[in-house]
């Protein structure tokens, strides 16, 4: 007499429906945890990307200053969030008197000259050589603050550039050529530019340093682990 076949029920036993639900809740807190986490990091990853950007367009206007033999404004308009480099050159009439015809010579204008202009940094003959555009579709326009964030310290960065008090809306920068930033009397001038994401302040936070005695650039990034949040290069 043949003996009844005996299953392995084991080997054939699936995921009970509280065994699936335990899964499902697990997922879910950690998506809940994760996400967040990770849209964080995106936007601390694109204002990195944003204050290279700066940093990369300042560079390029001093080196344009210093191999053009003319002064070149770095201009950042927080209105637009945009980033416009401009070449200033006085331009002539030729022979035939049209302005910069055939036989039209231009001056290299630099100094002092250039600043007092009263159509600075738009001066006659300008060339806008390039224009960045800061804000995109991953980071909207409405996001970029210009400034620090609330918990920052307001002391200068280590090198000695601070934000103005009075935060502008437009902000020149003109390179002469031989790499440095003066004002309008002359005397050399340090800058420095803050940026954040109100999304994410703290992760976000970074200033964009320029030395007027050389030119020099440099990047700084916050810390906001310490009480007032300070920024390290």
């Amino acid at each position: 007499m043949r003996k009844p076949e005996i299953r392995n029920r084991t080997a054939q036993a699936g995921f009970t429906l509280v065994e699936l639900l335990i899964v499902i809740a697990v997922i879910g807190i950690l998506s809940v945890i994760a996400v967040p986490q990770l849209m964080s990091a995106r936007r601390a990853f694109r204002a990195a990307g944003m204050s290279r950007e700066i940093a990369s367009q300042l560079r390029y206007a001093r080196q344009l200053a210093m191999s053009e033999r003319r002064a070149i404004t770095f201009r950042y308009d927080d209105t637009l969030k945009q980033i416009s480099i401009i070449r200033h050159t006085l331009v002539y009439a030729g022979p035939d008197g049209i302005l910069g015809g055939a036989g039209a010579t231009d001056d290299t204008r630099v100094g002092v000259s250039v600043l007092t202009d009263p159509n600075y940094p738009l001066t006659t003959g300008f060339v806008q050589v390039k224009t960045i555009d800061l804000a995109s579709s991953a980071t909207p326009a409405t996001d970029i603050v210009y400034g620090k964030p609330t918990d920052a310290s307001t002391a200068a960065l280590s090198d000695g550039t601070n934000l103005p008090a009075a935060i502008p809306t437009m902000v020149n920068i003109t390179f002469q050529p031989t790499g440095a930033v003066i004002n309008g009397a002359g005397a050399t001038v340090d800058n420095a530019l803050f940026f954040y994401n109100t999304k994410s302040p703290k992760n976000t936070a970074t200033a964009i340093s320029v030395l007027g005695s050389a030119g020099r650039v440099a990047i700084w990034r916050y810390n906001g682990s310490v009480d007032p949040g300070i920024y390290v290069e």
